[in-house]
């Protein structure tokens, strides 16, 4: 086209414009023709040759206000390339976003975020074809793939056991009610069938005959990208959608502006997130309201179902990988009822699997057995593929371990470097890609994705592969330096990678998931640049990350020149971990930079400002309660509440529960402090404003008023009122059975705290059976969860242990006790020497209790070594505050007290008086600094000291000590009326029996003038305090975890 044709059709474009000939954009037609370029020849007669001229000519026209121009676009279109222009780059134009021009027919094009779908039909679109992900290959030269049997996609089974979701999701996708784009969330842990579910839906949608519609799984990089819609509905999965946060933000965005396609448009999230999860994430008003289908009742499945799954698998599977026999199920049944984990449907599937490889060894194997059974079976068939192409027997199953910490797999360039960094030895850089690339765990490159190395799945088959081939147990010295580059090619979502993979190994293997935290500080000391993807922990607090992990990423975060919001974020992120670490004296220091900065930043007011403002001071109130001082934790209370009452009035639907939060620990001050009806008071008023939010928008802040109920409940029993303790905390269960039917994950762990809790108040009334049965209900409810999150819930199922040996205790069931202080021993040490969160205190009273229950059966012997190995314990407890320090202390000195009785019950009296005599010296400095606290205890001990000493026939050193216990009783006297009576009742008995042994007179001050009128019987009983047992343990806790508000 030469320049001339060129300005005669502008020429007439201005014309039709209704110009005088010049046009409205440039003054000049030739001087356009002059920026764009002149032909060899100097006139402008190659136009046609070069693409990007013809942009530019189309786009003067297309970007023109006036529509009369856009004809004469195509004009110039069809006479450079003999047909629209539109047509030609129709997919460029898709992608940003430019409309066909209005002469020209529509193609309808669906824009969802970073997702396009042409609803019409159009050359080069990307198709979306579920039907490619069914091609699982199930052996492999000859030798079964087993992690291949696993995948969803080899549909060993038919989908069992999820019939209602399935209805609903279907009427969910086919509802004619409207075309606008709409969102499903399907929520469950790993395992539990969420990705089988979605894809059959789909699946479904896409062949049955009267509906015909295009569906797929979201790919890894959707940018650019412009999918087929033009069927008769468009059904989208995305997989993983908590690590592909800023994608699924603007679809939900998108899907809020609420625009009418002529099709069905169906977006399914699958994530282990649940729904109220998923609003903390997105933190915003105007995200459009999506539906939930939660995969998480437990059992996983009925037995029927689960039995079901199995035959199927079992009938099935010999034939796709050519083996022959009936496989004996025998111990079927037993093992779907032994553990509810086992009826998730992964572990069901999982287990008929290596039933078929290994008969005789059907269903002998837990959970985690049958995982890494199958690990070592799928580690012999990775290594020979390894000895076969790379020439080392180790090196492929390392590269497809590492594969697990990105989206999709290893990719070519992160191959190379790390066989540049000696991963492979004998193959570097290229030789290492080129062998990799004949192994079968290379896939090619397809039209979504470039060549890698696969990533293996299901998740966690997959994490008891990788802690194996990475030798987690005894991590090798460069593996942090191999988790570098896999760290790098998973850019901005390696943090969330990294959540969800520490998750599932901890779920196999608790320390190993503590290793990979250690491995990740190592790799990140050495390569700074990777901390940017961690970034997210300010943000998104996970309880995947043990506390001292948080607290190490955000030091190295906070190392780094932040601006004053990321750093503020950091400082209170930091905080919060560094209390649930325990480390309060630490984390004070930190709150008072995050105040300092945060209040930098309040310049205009900010809501979001004044609710971390509160967050902080909340948590400062909380490490000056741990610490013992408590006039200073009601001040910061007194700060927070200031903060959240002004946001509440402004915003009493977002802030209620913050506000209730603090009202509750107003009240837990006051508790401390016995002004327990002020205690109620602040309690009832915080459960008061919940209800009147839950009234407006009914269901929005029911867990809010859960916990408040729990906590009142606690406040009631101190003042006495048993009945309405009982009432509260029974309102509060009745709320978390409700919300636990939706979200088992989220609000089981609260009815596990709330039975506990209504364990220990009806222990407090004496109802001992009624205790045990509860705590029974807790301990049931807690054992799953704790076999799939042991870093999170070992703990908590450790205290019900601790509180149910508390229980036969007091119901003289002493053997039963010591078993069930043995467990709670080796959940808190299994907790305490894989997260850190766990502390020696909570050990220690394992422990005590162990050692009381030992006592109490008469087993002094195994008391004595109980005891010792827990005093080992104080040797190891670093330096705290001196609050804490404290209540080290006191523990302590009822170790001492507890070695004392049980070695004077085996005749070891000297070395018993020895123990006792180091309890009193210790309670003596804590009663100096406390004096009302530990006066009872630190009398029953020395009369304890004066037993012994008699024994010995030392009279003179036990008269003494008696001088001094009956000193200290009437120097409290005003403690404690009825105490003061029973006590100096029994020492003034033994004093006047000590004088007339030692034939000394009495001392006056001693003499008791005789009554004038009877007061009752003389108790001349023991003291009790060597049967004292451990306190209940409420599940109050001062550190309400709020969200991250910036």
């Amino acid at each position: 086209m030469s320049g001339a044709a060129y300005n005669e059709i502008l020429d007439a474009a201005f014309k039709a414009s209704g110009g005088d000939g010049r046009p409205p954009v440039i003054s000049d037609p030739s001087a356009l023709v002059r920026r764009m370029g002149k032909g060899k020849d100097g006139k402008g007669t190659a136009y046609g040759t070069d693409p990007i001229h013809v942009y530019r000519i189309y786009y003067f026209f297309l970007f023109h206000d006036d529509a009369r121009l856009a004809p004469y676009g195509e004009r110039i279109s069809q006479a450079l390339f003999g047909k629209s222009f539109y047509d030609e780059f129709e997919r460029d134009m898709i992608r940003l976003g430019i409309p066909r021009p209005r002469h020209l027919p529509a193609v309808k094009i669906a824009r969802l975020g970073p997702i396009s779908i042409s609803l019409g039909n159009a050359a080069n679109l990307q198709p979306l074809e579920i039907d490619q992900h069914f091609e699982a290959t199930l052996t492999e030269d000859g030798i079964p793939d087993v992690y291949a049997a696993l995948h969803w996609s080899a549909r060993l089974s038919n989908l069992h056991g999820r019939t209602e979701e399935h209805k609903r999701l279907m009427a969910w996708a086919l509802d004619d009610a409207s075309n606008r784009a709409k969102v499903m969330l399907i929520s469950g842990p790993g395992g539990s069938g969420k990705t089988r579910l979605a894809a059959h839906v789909v699946t479904r949608l896409v062949h049955d005959k009267d509906k015909l519609w295009h569906g797929d799984f979201l790919p890894s990089n959707p940018d650019g990208a412009i999918y087929n819609g033009a069927g008769n509905g468009v059904a989208l999965i995305i997989d993983y959608p908590e690590e592909r946060t800023a994608e699924v933000k603007a679809i939900l965005k998108s899907a809020a502006e609420g625009t009418e396609y002529d099709r069905p448009i169906r977006i399914i999230l699958v994530s282990r997130q649940d729904r109220q999860s998923w609003l903390k994430i997105l933190n915003d008003p105007g995200y459009p309201n999506f539906e939930e289908i939660r995969l998480e009742a437990k059992p996983y499945l009925d037995f029927e179902d689960a039995e079901t799954i199995a035959h199927d698998v079992m009938e099935d599977y010999p034939g796709s990988i050519g083996r022959r026999g009936k496989i004996r199920a025998k111990f079927l049944p037993d093992w779907l009822n032994h553990d509810p984990v086992h009826r998730l449907p992964l572990n069901v599937v999982a287990a008929s699997v290596h039933a078929v490889l290994f008969p005789d060894r059907a269903f002998s194997l837990n959970g985690k057995g049958v995982l890494s059974a199958l690990a070592d079976f799928e580690l012999r068939r990775v290594r020979s593929y390894s000895e076969r192409d790379l020439g080392a027997r180790n090196a492929l199953e390392k590269l497809l371990a590492l594969s697990l910490l990105t989206p999709t797999g290893l990719g070519k360039d992160t191959i190379h470097e790390l066989g540049e960094s000696g991963i492979c030895e004998g193959k570097t850089g290229n030789h290492l890609l080129e062998a990799v690339q004949a192994t079968p765990f290379w896939r090619k490159r397809t039209a979504t994705q470039p060549g890698h190395l696969v990533r293996i799945e299901p998740d966690l088959p997959a994490a008891a592969f990788l802690t194996k081939a990475l030798k987690l147990d005894d991590p090798p010295p460069g593996l942090a330096g191999w988790m570098a580059p896999a760290a790098a090619e998973a850019k901005e979502d390696f943090g969330d990678i990294l959540a969800r993979v520490i998750a599932d190994i901890a779920s196999f293997d608790v320390e190993a998931g503590r290793a990979v935290e250690q491995v990740s500080i190592a790799m990140l000391d050495t390569r700074p640049k990777l901390l940017t993807p961690l970034y997210r922990i300010a943000y998104r607090p996970t309880s995947t990350f043990s506390a001292k992990f948080v607290v190490a990423i955000c030091d190295r975060l906070l190392a780094l020149n932040q601006p004053d919001p990321t750093r503020a974020a950091l400082l209170l992120r930091k905080a919060n971990a560094l209390i649930a670490h325990g480390a309060n004296s630490d984390a004070l220091s930190v709150i008072e930079e995050g105040i300092d900065r945060f209040q930098a930043l309040d310049g205009d007011g900010n809501d979001e400002i004044h609710a971390n403002l509160g967050l902080l001071y909340r948590y400062q109130c909380n490490a000056l309660f741990k610490i013992g001082h408590l006039e200073h934790a009601e001040w910061a209370i007194h700060d927070s509440a200031q903060y959240f009452e002004q946001l509440f009035r402004n915003n009493p639907e977002r802030y209620a529960e913050d506000y209730a939060a603090t009202l509750d620990t107003f009240a837990a001050i006051c508790s401390e402090t016995e002004r327990l009806e002020k205690a109620v008071s602040y309690s009832a008023e915080a459960i008061r404003l919940l209800k009147e939010v839950d009234r407006l928008r009914p269901g929005t802040v029911k867990e809010a008023i859960g916990v408040s109920s729990l906590n009142q409940s606690r406040f009631l029993l101190q003042a006495g009122r048993h009945g309405q303790a009982l009432e509260a905390i029974d309102g509060s269960i009745e709320i978390f059975k409700e919300l636990s039917e939706g979200n088992v994950s989220r609000y089981k762990p609260m009815l596990i705290q709330a039975l506990l809790n209504r364990g220990a108040t009806l222990a407090s009334t004496g109802s001992y059976d009624e205790n045990l049965v509860a705590l029974q209900e807790a301990e049931k409810l807690c054992e799953p969860i704790a076999a799939l999150h042991p870093v999170v819930f070992l703990p908590q199922l450790a205290l019900i242990e601790l509180n149910r040996s508390n229980a036969l205790m007091r119901l003289e069931r002493f053997q039963e006790a010591i078993v069930a202080a043995g467990q709670a021993e080796e959940n808190y040490r299994a907790a305490l020497g894989s997260s850190g969160d766990a502390t020696n205190s909570q050990l220690a009273q394992a422990m005590h209790n162990k050692a009381m229950a030992q006592y109490l059966a008469n087993l002094h012997d195994d008391a004595v070594l109980t005891v010792n190995e827990a005093l080992e314990l104080f040797q190891e407890t670093p330096d705290v505050s001196k609050g804490a320090q404290n209540i080290v202390s006191g523990m302590l000195a009822d170790f001492l007290h507890l070695k004392a009785v049980n070695l004077f019950a085996l005749t070891k009296v000297e070395s018993a008086l020895v123990a006792i005599a180091e309890a009193v010296a210790t309670l003596e400095k804590l009663q100096a600094a406390e004096p009302e606290r530990h006066i009872k205890k630190l009398c029953a001990f020395q009369e304890k000291q004066y037993e012994y000493l008699v024994d010995l026939n030392r009279v003179g050193d036990a008269y003494e000590i008696l001088v001094s216990v009956m000193e200290n009783a009437q120097a409290f006297s005003w403690l404690d009326a009825e105490w003061h009576r029973k006590v100096s009742d029994r020492l003034h008995l033994k004093y006047m029996q000590l004088c007339q042994t030692m034939a000394v007179p009495a001392d006056p001050k001693f003499l008791r003038p005789p009554a004038p009128f009877s007061i009752g019987p003389v108790d001349v009983s023991p003291p009790t305090d060597d049967f004292q047992l451990s306190t209940y343990t409420f599940s109050y806790d001062l550190n309400w975890l709020g969200d991250f508000k910036l």
